[in-house]
């Protein structure tokens, strides 16, 4: 191995143990005893991954109809599903591992999948060993991830950058399977998540167009060719019925759903203080977690990507005054990119009560869609995009290992969360709460209709609803609990209180049989 690819193989590999070691090591603890995000949305998305492993394995006959909310059908429509990211977790659960602890080898696994992916496009694009690790690192370890954390949905986003990968490689050498490919990762990330999902889509048609000025023959060519122009055919309807197969259960569900308000999905689009609004605990930026505290919905605003990923998009405008940094950007290889870029944060980001984001409110799916501040998941590619290009400019001052060292360590400091147990919870209280209700489970019978009913709530409703609902999944039994993104109509009382009305309130309004329901406490 030459000292090239020494540089190609260690920089990167170092770059992602220490990412994995400032964040998810340190989020989950050496001994693994913690888990990312809360006792309700974190656990809700481990029983969607046990859900899809005992789906897939045998143990329970309909993927749709989880078995929560009794009797209401389709309950998986009502949220995201990671059913493209889940064979992942599957693996973990097939050679012996807890639901807990394959919950966390998940994690773990989607979090280094996203910086290969993103390293992998940065290096097509640069060649630069140092600024892709770099740049892969802002994408799957930025601090504002932290922020991120209590939805864990949004982890796995590896499919994005190969997306964008495969796009490049048709512009650059026309071959059809290189764009078949990148619509394919488009369709993977709607099966990893339906709400990156369709920041992919926009990100991805954005990039195609801006392309098309300099990459129109590559298309043209594609049409003349009827071989390729068949290939490319048949694998566009393979992913539309791949597409229809995931989301046929959410349009059913759309039609009898309450649409979003304008003013609903427009309280969490950011806005341009939003990036400069940091998480309370960050090392260095610590001064900057109250720029927003007044703000509607504040906790969905603290989008600030790190000082290191910032000062280097600040850097490529200054840079722009030089003409041969121009000559750089306006290269098809890149131009592109910078234009998707560029929509992606004005569409995406609101001036007092005005947004763009009004206008891609009708297209299907996109009004749906409440949490738009999740769109920095995909922006934080862009972020690492600018830091590659910034070196890459720079390049001849880089090629020493220590000055590779000094950048890494910066670029660890400045993404440096120092509380991270406060984005944790406990594994073995999850596995504590989940053993309580099991133990009152183990005599009844197959066709028993779980209703958990604690005494007392001290805690929020919804994580009593998870502590049933990861129960009854154990023992392959159905609950009237339930908890998702949102709830059927008529479940409202239940979800708040957990008691007698609001469990009869739901059997009323639902018409449920209630036979077999058997209440707990």
């Amino acid at each position: 191995m030459n000292k090239l690819q020494k540089t190609q193989f260690f920089y990167p590999l170092l770059t992602l143990i220490l990412g994995l070691f400032l964040v998810q090591f340190r989020v989950m603890g050496w001994d693994f005893s913690r888990i990312p995000g809360d006792l309700g949305d974190a656990r809700f998305n481990m029983f969607l991954l046990e859900h899809a492993y005992q789906f897939t394995s045998g143990q329970w006959t309909e993927y749709w109809n989880a078995g929560f909310f009794f009797p209401a059908l389709e309950t998986i429509a009502y949220s995201d599903n990671l059913l493209g990211a889940s064979p992942i977790y599957s693996f973990a659960r097939m050679i012996g591992w807890s639901r807990e602890g394959a919950f966390q080898f998940w994690i773990l696994v989607v979090t280094t999948l996203n910086f290969i992916a993103a390293y992998l496009l940065f290096f097509r694009m640069s060649r630069t060993t140092v600024g892709s690790a770099l740049g892969a690192f802002v994408y799957a370890f930025s601090l504002v991830l932290f922020s991120q954390m209590y939805h864990v949905q949004t982890m796995p986003r590896f499919a994005i950058p190969l997306m964008l990968l495969f796009f490049y490689n048709f512009h650059k050498k026309g071959k059809g399977l290189s764009l078949v490919a990148g619509v394919w990762m488009l369709v993977w990330q709607f099966w990893c998540g339906i709400y990156l999902g369709f920041f992919a889509l926009f990100v991805g048609v954005s990039y195609i167009l801006c392309s098309l000025p300099f990459y129109w023959k590559n298309y043209l060519q594609l049409l003349q060719r009827w071989k390729s122009l068949l290939f490319v055919g048949v694998n566009l309807i393979m992913g539309v019925l791949a597409m229809l197969k995931l989301m046929v259960p959410y349009m059913r569900r759309a039609e009898f759903s309450i649409p979003y308000t304008q003013d609903r999905i427009m309280a969490t689009v950011p806005r341009l203080g939003s990036y400069f609004y940091s998480t309370d605990d960050a090392f260095l930026w610590g001064v900057l977690s109250g720029v927003g505290d007044d703000w509607e919905w504040a906790y969905t605003q603290t989008l600030f990507i790190g000082g290191i990923a910032l000062l280097s998009i600040c850097t490529c405008f200054f840079l722009l005054l030089k003409s041969d940094f121009r000559r750089l950007v306006l290269r098809g290889e890149v131009f592109p990119f910078v234009i998707t870029a560029f929509l992606s944060l004005i569409f995406f980001m609101k001036w007092g009560d005005f947004s763009l984001y009004t206008l891609l409110m009708d297209l299907p799916g996109f009004g749906a869609l409440r949490s738009l501040d999740r769109m920095i998941n995909v922006q934080l590619l862009f972020a690492g995009m600018a830091l590659v290009g910034v070196l890459y400019y720079w390049r001849k001052y880089t090629r020493k290992w220590w000055v590779f060292g000094i950048l890494l360590l910066v670029l660890g400091l400045d993404n440096y969360q120092v509380n991270v147990e406060a984005v944790t919870f406990a594994k073995q209280e999850a596995q504590d709460r989940v053993m309580k209700v099991s133990k009152q489970l183990e005599n009844l019978d197959k066709n028993a209709v779980v209703a958990y009913q604690p005494d007392s709530l001290t805690e929020p409703a919804i994580f009593y609803q998870l502590d049933a609902m990861l129960a009854t999944q154990e023992h392959g039994l159905k609950s009237v609990n339930g908890y998702s993104a949102t709830s059927p109509y008529g479940f409202d009382l239940f979800w708040r209180e957990l008691n007698d009305a609001g469990r009869r309130k739901w059997m009323e309004m639902s018409g449920a049989d209630t036979t077999h329901v058997v209440v707990i406490h």
